[in-house]
């Protein structure tokens, strides 16, 4: 009888795939886990990317399931590329805008005005 936690068509490998280190520590675009994402709406598809240590890319296919899947995979290589060369989006060089004035608290109404009679204006 066989072992029923062992399935007999999969094939044990030592070096399982997966995130490697390289000599410097740093894990590798190529190396790591990759998530691809696919948005699908009648023949269009929005496809998203990500791999750790690295912003995600996005991008769009159309045509039939087929096609879609091509350019799913055209967008998954494209990133794959761009994440050899940059795997984080530069850093903005937009200073931070000071911090605004601490509010003063308003005056309360004055003594003798009139505000019980006014219907109150709907905001909503």
């Amino acid at each position: 009888m066989e072992n029923p936690e062992k399935d007999p068509e999969v094939e044990e490998r030592e070096d399982s795939p997966g995130e490697e280190e390289t000599e410097t520590g740093n894990v590798t675009a190529s190396d790591s886990v990759i998530k691809v994402v696919i948005n699908l709406k009648g023949n269009r598809a929005t496809v998203g990317v990500q791999s750790i240590g690295c912003d995600p890319v996005f991008g769009t296919a159309q045509g039939n399931r087929d096609e879609i899947v091509q350019g799913a995979l055209k967008i998954l290589a494209d990133a794959e590329e761009k994440w050899k060369t940059s795997p984080r989006y530069p850093k903005s060089a937009v200073q931070s805008a000071p911090a605004a004035p601490a509010r003063t608290a308003t005056a309360p109404a004055k003594a003798g005005t009139k505000t019980e009679g006014k219907p109150t204006e709907a905001l909503f």
